[in-house]
């Protein structure tokens, strides 16, 4: 991979490359427009270029949500932009109770159009309890509803172009804000730390890294999505110098639902797995991928599975504590070596 620029910079190229392409797309949020463009700049320059597809909003997430599921009975293409993963409550009885169940309700008689949230979550910046949550789980199981997590394996830019493009009617975006600011992993760095990688699924990416000899065959499997990934790889090389434990990461693009191809994947997997999310763990990610576990694999016992999240507190806002609240490299060190005992 040879990008070497910016995460936040891959996103807005890609939202750029969305309204240029599809005039029925249309940006919607508070404070996107020039000269702030979005909480986080992602959608910097985009209102000199698009100010016909640009709505700037008041405070109102349920209101302007509520705006772009009547346009998508119009047949428009709405990109939402949720200032914090926090706000997503906010927006969970539109999204729940509405949006998802227009495919069905209109029983596809005219061409809809598609709704896509994208929302910046989890801690390490000092925003504390109200503005570093991860709140995904609220909207796992429910029909023509997909989400999706860039992470820094696969270049943000193709992440956030395919998933505006799948078939789901309504698709929720969860970005990692520390990782705006920084560069997508290169070949480079994939050569120099001796790690193989290999895509399954088609379009929108699972990639499997790996340090073992048989990618497919390691000491322990890892599985985690969006921001977690650094983490997953800097625990990953200490348990194979420290403990010459061999790792393979699976980072899946699609959270919810996974891939047909990735469940494949999963149901040959004999060999303990830490599955770790941002998301308390009760009914979380975590919880779903042990349930997918336990309908397509024969081989694998619980005891071989370990889910870990953050801490059953509020999230601090002191910066060092607030990091420590959340999975680190200690945690799945600790978690993993207690797996292979």
């Amino acid at each position: 991979m040879s990008v070497k620029v910016l995460t936040s910079l891959r996103l807005n190229n890609a939202i750029h490359d969305i309204l240029l392409g599809d005039k029925l797309a249309v940006l919607i949020g508070e404070d996107i427009k020039d000269p702030y463009g979005g909480a986080f700049k992602i959608t910097k320059n985009l209102s000199k270029k698009f100010s016909n597809q640009i709505i700037q909003t008041p405070i109102s997430e349920s209101g302007f949500v509520g705006m772009a599921t009547g346009m998508i009975l119009k047949g428009m293409n709405p990109i939402v932009e949720i200032m914090f993963n926090d706000f997503l409550p906010l927006v969970s009885d539109i999204i729940i109770n509405s949006s998802t169940k227009i495919p069905e309700l209109s029983k596809n008689k005219k061409k809809l159009g598609k709704l896509l949230i994208r929302t910046p979550g989890g801690g390490g910046r000092g925003y504390g309890p109200i503005h570093s949550q991860n709140l995904e789980k609220i909207f796992f199981g429910f029909p023509n509803l997909e989400l999706a997590s860039p992470n820094l394996l696969i270049d943000p830019y193709e992440t956030l172009k395919n998933f505006y493009e799948t078939e789901s009617n309504v698709k929720i975006f969860l970005e990692n804000k520390l990782d705006y600011a920084k560069k997508i992993i290169t070949k480079d760095f994939l050569k120099d730390n001796e790690l193989k990688t290999k895509d399954i699924s088609s379009k929108l990416k699972t990639k499997i890294l790996s340090n073992s000899k048989d990618l497919d065959n390691p000491d322990i499997f890892m599985m985690c999505y969006g921001g977690l990934t650094e983490r997953a790889i800097s625990a990953a090389k200490k348990l194979l110098i420290e403990d010459e434990i061999e790792t393979s990461i699976i980072v899946p693009s699609k959270i919810y639902p996974l891939d047909i191809e990735l469940n494949k994947y999963l149901s040959k997997i004999n060999k303990p797995i830490i599955i770790f999310e941002d998301n308390y763990t009760d009914n979380g990610w975590g919880s779903y991928i042990l349930n997918i576990l336990s309908e397509v694999n024969n081989f694998l016992s619980f005891k071989d599975v370990k889910i870990i999240g953050p801490k059953k507190s509020i999230i601090p806002a002191n910066v060092e504590k607030e990091r420590k609240h959340f999975v680190d490299e200690d945690k799945i060190l600790e978690h993993s070596r207690n797996l292979l005992l």
